[in-house]
C-alpha cells in the first residue's frame, strides 16, 4: 500500500513540474510579445519625457529616419534646485558623433541625415554625470525632448518670416507647396508604419505557433505520463494481489 501510495504521489509531482513548466514558458512568451510592441509604441513617438539619475552610463533613444531628411530636435532640462546640466549626443548608424553638447539644460539642434535609400537608425543619447562633488547622487533631472523630422523639421528650423510677400498668389503657392510637402510625408510614413506592422503581425503569429506548439507538446507529455503512471500502478497493484 506504501509502494502504490508513493507512486501515485511520484506521479502527481511529475503532472504539476510539467503544467507549471507551461504555464511559465506561456507567461515569458506573452511578456516578450508586449516588450515588442511597447517598444514599437515608443518607436512612433515623436516627444517623451523621462526621469535621468545620475550615472556614468548614458540613456539613449533610437529613431530610425529616412536618409536626406532634416532632423530638429530640442529639450528642456528640469530638476532641484542647483545644476542642472547634462550631457547630450547624437551618433549616426556608423555610430560617429554629429552632434555633441557638453553641460547643457536646454538646447534646440537640427542636422541632415546622409544619403541612401535605407532608413538610418540614430541614436539621441542624454548623460547626468557622477563625478562631481557638488553633484547630489540621489539627485534627478526631468529631461523632456521633442524630436522632428521632414517637412515639420524644416518649419521649425526655417520658421516662415513674417515679411514674406502679401501676395494673394504667392501665398497660395506657398500653401500648395508645403500642402504637397506634407502628403509626401504622411505617404512615407504610411509606408514605414505598414512594413513596421508587417514585421509586428510576423513576431506575433511566431509567437503563437511557438505557444500553440509547446502546449501541445506538453498536453502530450503529460497525458503519456499520466497513462504510463495508470499503467504501471494497475501493474503494481495487480502484482501485490490488491485488486
Amino acid at each position: 500500500a506504501a509502494a502504490a501510495a508513493a507512486a501515485a504521489a511520484a506521479a502527481l509531482a511529475s503532472f504539476f513540474c510539467l503544467a507549471a513548466a507551461a504555464l511559465a514558458s506561456f507567461f515569458c512568451c506573452v511578456a516578450a510579445a508586449a516588450a515588442v510592441a511597447l517598444a514599437a509604441a515608443l518607436t512612433a513617438a515623436s516627444a517623451i519625457t523621462f526621469t535621468l539619475t545620475p550615472s556614468y552610463y548614458a540613456k539613449c533613444f533610437s529613431e530610425s529616419i529616412p536618409s536626406d531628411t532634416p532632423v530638429y530636435v530640442d529639450y528642456v532640462v528640469a530638476g532641484r534646485d542647483g545644476l542642472m546640466d547634462v550631457n547630450f549626443w547624437v551618433k549616426n548608424p556608423d555610430n560617429k558623433v554629429v552632434l555633441n553638447k557638453q553641460a547643457v539644460d536646454h538646447g534646440k539642434h537640427s542636422f541632415m541625415t546622409g544619403p541612401g535609400d535605407a532608413d538610418h537608425l540614430y541614436k539621441f543619447c542624454f548623460l547626468h554625470e557622477l563625478y562631481k562633488k557638488t553633484f547630489d547622487e540621489n539627485s534627478t533631472r526631468v529631461i523632456t525632448m521633442n524630436l522632428k523630422v521632414g517637412t515639420m523639421a524644416k518649419k521649425l528650423i526655417n520658421p516662415p518670416s513674417p515679411l514674406a510677400k502679401t501676395a494673394d498668389i504667392d501665398r497660395i503657392k506657398q500653401a500648395i507647396t508645403s500642402i504637397e510637402e506634407l502628403i509626401e510625408e504622411v505617404v512615407d510614413d504610411l509606408e514605414r508604419y505598414r512594413r513596421r506592422e508587417g514585421v509586428m503581425e510576423y513576431e506575433a503569429k511566431r509567437v503563437a505557433r511557438r505557444i500553440t506548439l509547446f502546449s501541445a507538446v506538453a498536453c502530450l507529455v503529460i497525458l503519456v505520463m499520466g497513462v504510463y503512471d495508470f499503467y504501471y500502478t494497475k501493474q503494481f497493484l495487480r502484482k501485490k494481489k490488491f485488486i
